[in-house]
């Protein structure tokens, strides 16, 4: 009797990644992604019925992965803590890889409207810790709001600058989301 071999989920998420930063997404096909990973199709199916499927769990993994890291760069657990947290890894330079992949991996799924649930609930909650800003606050708010537009256009490749033309959007937005930080702090009692 044979051991069934086992499927490493990861190495198959691994693969479906490089193929996406390779092909900008546009090449990510099963067949790519079982070729990369070195299993076959059914493997793959098996693991992964679907492309939508692969899509979303790679989108999930890699929300994940920036969550910790916002996490870890979060002063404290408070929303504006988070937001924080967020501004400075943006400010960090979230890699342009990284960006590109979770770029492409949303856009790949806006035909699946079902499979953006997650990213939905992450925006639903964000725009609703707004919902009492104070002055500090709402700037706060348009800081986090350019934050995002900068994600989707350097993760989608809709707009491609230099550093330079980055770097200050990014302090500014940071800067905004620390003084909100700040003042939240001030007002909690101790």
């Amino acid at each position: 009797m044979s051991r069934k071999k086992v499927i490493d989920q990861d190495r198959i998420l691994d693969a479906a990644e490089q193929v996406i930063l390779e092909t900008g997404g546009l090449g990510m096909t099963q067949d790519a992604v079982a070729e990369r990973a070195g299993i076959s199709k059914g493997g793959l199916t098996y693991t992964f019925p679907t492309k939508d499927d692969l899509i979303s769990a790679a989108m999930a993994r890699e929300i994940a992965r920036f969550e910790g890291a916002v996490t870890r760069a979060a002063p404290d657990a408070s929303f504006y803590g988070r937001l924080l947290g967020y501004a400075a890894q943006m400010l960090r330079q979230e890699d342009m890889a990284s960006q590109r992949k979770a770029g492409t991996l949303l856009t790949a799924l806006i035909h699946a409207p079902a499979m953006l649930d997650p990213t939905r609930a992450y925006y639903k909650a964000m725009l609703e810790g707004f919902a009492d800003a104070t002055e500090a606050g709402r700037r706060a708010r348009l800081a986090v709001l350019a934050l995002e537009a900068v994600f989707w256009m350097r993760g989608t490749g809709a707009a491609e600058a230099p550093e330079e033309v980055w770097r200050p959007i990014l302090q500014d937005a940071y800067d905004a989301v620390q003084a909100a930080y700040l003042e939240q702090k001030a007002a909690s009692p101790a």
